[in-house]
């Protein structure tokens, strides 16, 4: 197994894919749900707490009719989660095993309207060692859209109209998702020169990785830059860009270093633009 997976320990994994899955949870709650002792959970929330990748946000009351402190994930929490994901396991396209078929008929995940069921709470409750979080992982691909839907206002820019979004598009940058965290984190990190230093927030930086490797991928993986293929893009993407200027922006500035890098040769890029500007 990569070491990536084990630089957190189980409970620090299902605490941090907790917050990822729901949003904002109390520390009770994560016990509860994921079968974890309160000690554990408490010294873990408040770790990263200090570290920053998880902050107070807000208050609800509990069972008891005591108050009880909400938490959520940061951006940079979200991120760190996200980069120790390894898109080699997550989002592997070789034939899972028969045990692993099994586990996903056992916790179905419509890819057609990419709703979620349960049994995702159910799953990481039993996590007990590395190899259940490796098992997790490797279908992490059918919860992007629970951490998009849950997260939407840490990223406006990436995940706020996930749902509008069509089908090509979500699979795709499903399957990036992972692979521009670390990026964007040393991008976030060394500001001078920079994506932050272009975009400004960490937000759009991360929306620029993601869509900039999307496009990328989408072209890789088509040898037809023609018409249709263009319009295949654009009708993926329509909705999203229409409604946000930073997209946008965002979108206009990957098609023109496209547009450099290949020299012309990726046709659609051009049109891409074209549409861009008529928006």
């Amino acid at each position: 197994m990569d070491h990536m997976v084990k630089r957190f320990t189980v409970a620090e994994w299902k605490v941090l894919l907790a917050f990822a899955y729901h949003g904002s949870l109390t520390m009770y709650r994560i016990k509860t749900d994921y079968d974890l002792v309160y000690p554990t959970v408490h010294r873990v929330v408040k770790g990263f707490e200090r570290a920053a990748w998880i902050e107070k946000s807000g208050t609800t009351t509990s069972s008891k009719g005591a108050p009880s402190s909400l938490y959520h994930l940061t951006q940079e929490g979200l991120l760190w989660l996200l980069s120790k994901i390894p898109s080699g396991y997550a989002f592997s396209f070789d034939s899972l095993d028969e045990e692993m078929q099994r586990d996903l008929k056992a916790d179905p995940s419509s890819v057609d309207d990419y709703s979620i069921s349960s049994g995702f709470v159910r799953e990481l409750k039993k996590a007990r060692s590395y190899e259940h979080i490796y098992k997790h992982l490797m279908k992490f691909e059918f919860y992007v859209p629970r951490v998009a839907k849950s997260n939407h206002t840490l990223f406006p820019t990436v995940f706020e109209r996930w749902d509008k979004m069509k089908i090509p598009a979500r699979k795709y940058l499903s399957w990036v998702i992972c692979s521009v965290s670390p990026s964007t984190l040393l991008q976030y990190y060394h500001t001078h020169g920079g994506l932050m230093e272009r975009f400004k927030t960490l937000d759009r930086v991360f929306a620029y990785s993601a869509y900039k490797q999307y496009l990328q991928s989408a072209a890789n993986v088509n040898t037809d830059y023609g018409p249709k293929f263009h319009w295949q893009i654009w009708d993926s993407i329509e909705d999203c860009v229409k409604s946000n200027p930073d997209l946008r922006e965002i979108y206009d500035a990957i098609c023109k270093e496209l547009e450099t890098e290949t020299s012309g040769r990726l046709s659609f890029v051009k049109q891409f633009r074209l549409e861009l500007s008529r928006v």
